[in-house]
């Protein structure tokens, strides 16, 4: 019986390529399934062998492990380098291009919130309905 030993969902295209090596370097028997035409299923590498899956798991965290620092060190020194685009670095080179961004985010926030703004009362208006509605009990 198969089973699931790693999703593909959002997974760099070099990290796959690295389990996939790792996988086929330690002579494991697995396949791949995609997400399939409208993304509702699984798109994993399976192993075929559930003996082997505490080994394989392992080697899997492991090289997880490794993975993740190395990005993460590469991350860092393209900072520090100033290869990485940061939200400030784009800001000031492109300020028109930001702004126009805010500009649009913000008339799209009030347009979706004035309707539940126009729901709330001040205390002035508080005072006012309940006058009215008593002036009508009466």
């Amino acid at each position: 019986m198969s089973v699931l030993l790693f999703r593909l969902k959002d997974v760099p295209e070099e990290e796959i390529e690295g389990v996939v090596a790792l996988l086929e370097a330690n002579h494991f028997e697995t396949f791949e399934t995609s997400a399939g035409r409208w993304g509702i299923s699984i798109a994993a590498i399976w192993l075929k062998n559930n003996e082997d899956y505490p080994r394989a798991r392992a080697l899997l965290d492991e090289f997880q492990s490794t993975h993740v620092r190395e990005v993460q060190a590469a991350y860092q020194s393209g900072l520090q380098a100033g290869d990485v685009e940061t939200f400030w670095y784009r800001y000031w080179r492109m300020p028109i291009q930001m702004m126009l961004y805010f500009i649009v985010i913000a008339f799209i926030a009030y347009f979706s919130l004035k309707p539940f703004f126009s729901m709330v009362s001040t205390p002035e208006e508080a005072k006012k309905s309940a006058v009215e509605v008593r002036d009508e009990d009466q």
